[in-house]
Parts: structure tokens; sequence; C-alpha cells
């Protein structure tokens, strides 16, 4: 990794932020932390981070609404989620948390599970990085494209005037007033 991805993790357990954090330094991320609800938007749209891992303790509808507010805010949309609650979680709370986030992990969990989630949410947000680069680069060629057309239409135009100006003004050039 040449430059340090971002991951916000969204826990109010100190022992998992500092298991998180050693971990995930350790693998070369930036670490950073919320542990209030209420805060998560806040410190996403402050940090950007890379990706976000949300962990769910407890059956909670708020959680799934702070999925339900990154997707759909337009500038947070595409940061990959990954929602970490335990097995015990009730069976509709983890579809919920399946259709929300971009992927789940239930706790306890395996350390190289976790990792392989990790870097292939990374890999995800690096995906949707270069996509939007190259539309990005596609949109500027194309208006320089719309922009090259149009002078080479007005370049067109105005030949073709200046051509039937010089036959009306010229008969002796003009294949109309020279027919046999």
């Amino acid at each position: 990794m040449s430059e340090k991805e971002i991951i916000l993790i969204v826990d109010d357990t100190e022992s998992n932020r500092t298991i998180f954090e050693t971990y995930l330094e350790m693998q070369g991320f930036k670490v950073y932390f919320t542990k209030n609800d209420n805060q998560v938007l806040q410190k996403t749209r402050q940090i950007l981070p890379d990706i976000i891992l949300l962990n769910i303790v407890e059956p909670d509808a708020d959680d799934c609404r702070i999925l339900e507010h990154l997707k759909n805010d337009p500038n947070l949309y595409d940061i990959p989620t990954m929602a970490l609650t335990v097995k015990s979680s009730p069976e509709n709370l983890i579809n919920d948390l399946w259709e929300k986030a971009n992927d789940v992990l239930i706790k306890p969990f395996d350390v190289e599970e976790f990792s392989q989630k990790v870097k292939d949410l990374i890999k995800i947000k690096k995906n949707q990085n270069a996509v939007i680069l190259n539309a990005n680069k596609m949109m500027k060629q194309q208006g320089t494209f719309k922009i090259q057309s149009k002078m080479q239409t007005k370049k067109t135009a105005f030949s073709q005037k200046n051509f039937k100006l010089a036959l009306v003004s010229n008969p002796v050039n003009n294949p109309v007033y020279n027919r046999p």
C-alpha cells in the first residue's frame, strides 16, 4: 500500500476499538473511530474513509438507518461498509444488514477472514475510484470533442457560405451559369 487507506470503525466498546486499531494499523491502515451512531455521518464526511466497519451489538434499527443514510447520501454512497454482528442476532436483522451493507461478518470471526474481507472492500473502493476517474476523463474528453465538433461545424458552415457567395459573385466559375 503506497498511501494508507482509511478505515472508520463505529464501535462503542473501548476494548474492541483497541483490538481493531492495533490489528488494522499493523496491516498498514489509518484507523479512525466514532463511538456514537449520531456522529457517523459527520465523521464520515470529515475524513472520507475508504471503508466503514459498523459494529452492531444489539438489534437496533438505528444501525440499519445509518447504513441507509450512508447509501442515500450522494457524497458517501460509494463507501463500502461491513457490518459486524454477533451470531445470536435475530435472523431478520442479519438479513437486513446483508441488504444494506456491502458485507457482513458474524462474531466470533477468524482474523484471516476479517483481514480478507477488509482487503476485498478496499479493492472494491479502489476499483470504484478508478471507474470514477476514468468516467471523469471520458466526460472531459467528450466535452473537448463536443467543442471541437461545434468548431468544425461552424468552420464547415462558414466555408459553405463563402463557397456559395463565391459562386454567386463570380458567374464565370459557377457551373450553373456555364452550361452549354
